[in-house]
């Protein structure tokens, strides 16, 4: 059957090439792709169905894990009860009255704490899974947060036009992943006890820095995120399924909604475990059949060494001009870690999986867990593209985004169709819910929060559910702006992503490596990288419109050089900003760097539940009136390495040895 249609298709393209161009070739076979891929058969309908269920019993069941019982009164009254004073009130009325009173007022002081912590729970449960995540649930969680349905269409589409260049995005990843964000960022970010990374700035530099960050997270996430997540979502559902997009994108919009607003981030990590099971689950029998239609590794060497495209089965292709390729290997070693250091440590949409770790340690294992995955992301999605490239030559030379969709509908028998839709349905779900709490994360904690310092951890929530509603209307405005988009545009949206980065990435490491770092050069550098980045923007657009107006010719290189490139000018300039201005302007109070960088035991080492904590600063102030002290400067001896710390090293050494031995492999 499989063998009778491919026939079909390549005697349409035969008489379509007689009789009109090879674009009309190319509008009928999508054409018929479309008429046959839309019949579904009744188990694919079932597998879907089935996901959906599933999804709604995730969201029901972490709603009720995210109530909690009306807080408990007040026990004392703060203005009559004096921490600081030890002659409090005693009913003995004995001479042990002020000690005795004293620790009642102890006791009613954490009394109170313990009901103040369990309303801020309330918001904790919500935005941050109670700060409970183990391993498994980080892992999954950062790994479906990354993945998206652009992943499926971008990544195979790339490989299909690029080759396998653009894999090093995600080999790259594993690398940031585990050495950066799991043993640079992440001991910083669990011992601040932080809600959003924007928070992180202002507790290191100033408020203006953290709202500065939280502005440009939020309207990149509505700019870039949703549209491209919606642009590619629209690709798959009209190729693949048949389906109306509009109509399609707005029924998965309403789930994702539900499931974000009935269980938060909890709902979320959950659905996503059962998103990563799905992806591996349709990912590999696509690749392995893929495989089996090309001859193998070897066919497709074969295949590409006739057209005298062989450079494109290399990571660092070095056999043409750097000016004329998409991904130009300076720019992969010395651009693309600042672009990966920016997304993965300090993007709230991806770390906020680490913030609600358990503990340290969890945190660590979930992004080691994640580095694994990411490692297999190229074989899942790079590799079916250079495959396509095969057996869809002409299609997916005129449209490369129909690649992955084309090896979907194509190669796959009935049953797994369903299952790799549903693994596609779901990579859209959960990345528009990972955007939607996220960034309803930083509009409750970075604006409203700071607005109203007292508002109860119920109204955080509310507000937080509300933003959420406000982004979903948004998502579902943009989809008659999607549907007719352009594939100019999708590259330009990701394009844009490397004009904004390297910034933002220099001022999050000096945050939390360089304690010479001051407000000023945070704020300065963050203004000017901003600002070059938007100029290229403008510049790019207006090149585009009207053809590169003489008036402009001086500046043709700043807005046609790679965006790779790019990013290493926007990031060597901000690091001499930040150096140059942190060196020549006042330096940041030592007691607030003794706050932020710490003295003493490492929170991230301990248990990071609030039920096993009293609020931070309470708790301080607590220590701090009652009972005369030194400030603890005494650092604790460092302790020998538990089995499971020993064990979450040895496998982030053996992940780090297996990507330095495939990029050498495809080098």
């Amino acid at each position: 059957m499989r063998d009778c249609r491919r026939a079909q298709e390549q005697a349409i393209l035969r008489v379509a090439r007689r009789h009109a161009c090879l674009c009309c070739a190319d509008m009928e076979l999508e054409a018929y792709t479309l008429r046959q891929t839309a019949q579904l058969h009744a188990v694919d309908y079932v597998i879907l169905a089935g996901y959906f269920v599933t999804v709604f019993a995730i969201a029901i069941y972490a709603s009720g894990r995210c109530r909690l019982t009306r807080s408990a009164p007040r026990l004392y009254n703060p203005a009559t009860v004096r921490l600081d004073d030890t002659s409090v009130h005693s009913d003995s009325g004995s001479d042990s009255g002020g000690e005795t009173g004293s620790e009642q007022a102890l006791q009613q002081h954490e009394d109170s704490v313990a009901a103040t912590t369990k309303d801020q729970r309330r918001a904790e449960k919500y935005f941050l899974a109670d700060r409970a995540m183990t391993w498994v649930g980080v892992g999954c969680s950062l790994f479906m947060s990354n993945i998206g349905s652009e992943h499926f269409i971008g990544l195979a589409g790339s490989g299909a036009s690029s080759g396998l260049a653009v894999s090093t995005f995600e080999w790259f990843a594993s690398l940031t992943i585990v050495v950066m964000l799991g043993y640079v960022f992440v001991p910083r970010l669990l011992k601040t006890r932080i809600q959003t990374l924007p928070e992180l700035l202002t507790v290191r530099f100033s408020a203006a820095s953290g709202r500065l960050v939280a502005c440009t997270t939020i309207i990149g996430a509505v700019a870039t995120k949703i549209c491209v997540t919606l642009y590619s979502g629209a690709i798959i559902l009209r190729v693949i399924l048949g389906w109306n997009a509009a109509a399609s994108l707005s029924f998965l919009l309403g789930v994702t909604a539900i499931y974000t607003l009935i269980g938060g981030l909890y709902a979320v990590v959950l659905t996503e475990i059962l998103q990563t099971i799905l992806l591996f689950a349709g990912g590999l029998p696509l690749v392995v059949l893929a495989f089996q239609k090309v001859g193998g590794w070897s066919g497709v060497v074969a295949y590409y060494s006739n057209l005298n495209m062989a450079y494109k089965l290399h990571l660092f292709n070095r056999s043409e001009s750097t000016t004329q390729e998409p991904f130009p290997w300076p720019g992969l070693l010395f651009g693309l870690v600042w672009m990966e250091i920016w997304y993965w440590c300090t993007d709230q949409v991806v770390v906020q999986r680490v913030l609600a770790a358990k503990t340290r340690l969890h945190a660590q294992g979930g992004c080691t867990l994640c580095g694994f995955f990411k490692l297999f992301v190229p074989f899942l999605m790079v590799f079916p593209g250079l495959c396509a490239r095969i057996l869809f030559a002409d299609v997916v030379e005129s449209d490369p985004n129909l690649a992955y969709p084309m090896m979907v509908a194509s190669i796959l028998p009935r049953g797994l169709t369903g299952l790799m839709v549903s693994a596609m349905l779901a990579a859209l779900m959960s990345s528009l819910a990972s955007t939607f709490n996220s960034t309803s994360s930083i509009i409750v904690f970075d604006f409203y929060r700071a607005w109203r310092p007292e508002a109860s951890g119920a109204s955080l929530v509310w507000v937080g559910r509300a933003s959420t509603l406000v982004l979903v209307v948004v998502s579902i405005l943009w989809i008659p702006i999607v549907t007719h988009v352009s594939d100019e545009l999708y590259v330009y949206i990701q394009s844009m992503i490397s004009y904004l980065a390297p910034p933002i990435a220099v001022v999050y490491l000096a945050a939390v490596l360089w304690r010479r770092a001051t407000a000023t050069a945070s704020v300065w550098t963050l203004s000017m990288g901003m600002v070059l980045g938007l100029a290229r923007l403008i510049l790019e657009v207006v090149f585009i419109a009207l053809g590169s107006p003489r008036l402009f010719q001086p500046l043709s290189f700043f807005v046609y050089a790679n965006f790779l490139y790019f990013a290493i000018l926007s990031a060597g300039l901000s690091i001499v900003s930040m150096v140059s201005i942190s060196l020549f302007s006042t330096p940041t109070d030592e007691a607030k760097l003794a706050r932020f960088y710490g003295t003493g035991e490492a929170v991230g080492d301990v248990d990071c539940h609030p039920s096993t904590q009293q609020a931070e600063g309470q708790h301080h102030q607590l220590h701090v009136s009652s009972v005369s002290h030194k400030p603890d400067t005494f650092k604790h001896p460092a302790s020998p390495l538990s089995w499971v710390e020993t064990a979450v090293r040895t496998l982030s050494a053996a992940l780090i040895g297996c990507v330095a031995s495939v990029v050498v492999h495809f080098a």
